[in-house]
C-alpha cells in the first residue's frame, strides 16, 4: 500500500471518535474513500475510518483523537490505507501509569470484548474508555479487527 504525507487542517469536534473527515479532493488524490480505514501516524498511530463530515479542504478529526496521535492541526501526517482482516492474536500493553499487572483472563476478557470491532494495527494506540490507553505490540496478522475469538495476551 501507497504511503501519503499531508498536513492536518484542524480540529472538527463533530468528526466522531475513532474517525477522520477527508476533503473529496484528497480522497481522490490517494485513492481513498468513505468507509475506508486507513493509519495514521503524527507521534503515535492509529488505525482511523473515513467519513464524510463537513465540506472544508483537508483533513479534519476531533481533539481526542488528535490527542490520540500527539498532533495538532499544522502537524504532518503519514497516511495509508489497510486491509482488514480478522486478528487471530494481539499482544498489548498499556501506556501510561496504569498499574494493572496481572491481569486476570476476566480482565484480558473484557478488555477483548471492548476492542471488538475495532480496527488495530501493530504500534496502534487505542484509547478505551477515559484516560485509559493501551498500545498494540504485536499482531497476527499486522493489522486487522478484534473479534470474540482473538487471542489477547498482555506484555
Amino acid at each position: 500500500m501507497r504511503t501519503y504525507f499531508c498536513i492536518v487542517a484542524g480540529e472538527d469536534s463533530g468528526c466522531p471518535e475513532g474517525a477522520v473527515s477527508i476533503s473529496d479532493d484528497l480522497l481522490k488524490r490517494m485513492c481513498l474513500k468513505i468507509g475506508d480505514v486507513i493509519e495514521i501516524k503524527g507521534r503515535h498511530k492509529t488505525l482511523l475510518k473515513i467519513v464524510k463530515h463537513g465540506d472544508s479542504p483537508g483533513i479534519y478529526m476531533n481533539k481526542e483523537t488528535m490527542n490520540l496521535l500527539g498532533i495538532q492541526a499544522g502537524t504532518i501526517v503519514s497516511i495509508r490505507k489497510v486491509k482488514i482482516r480478522e486478528l487471530k492474536e494481539i499482544t498489548i500493553e498499556f501506556d501510561g501509569d496504569e498499574n494493572i499487572s496481572p491481569l486476570s483472563m476476566q480482565a484480558l476478557a473484557y478488555v477483548r470484548s471492548m476492542l471488538t470491532g475495532v480496527p488495530v494495527a501493530i504500534g496502534s494506540v487505542v484509547k478505551l474508555s477515559g484516560d485509559f490507553l493501551l498500545k498494540i505490540i504485536s499482531a497476527y496478522p499486522e493489522s486487522g479487527v478484534v473479534s470474540s475469538n482473538t487471542i489477547v495476551n498482555l506484555m
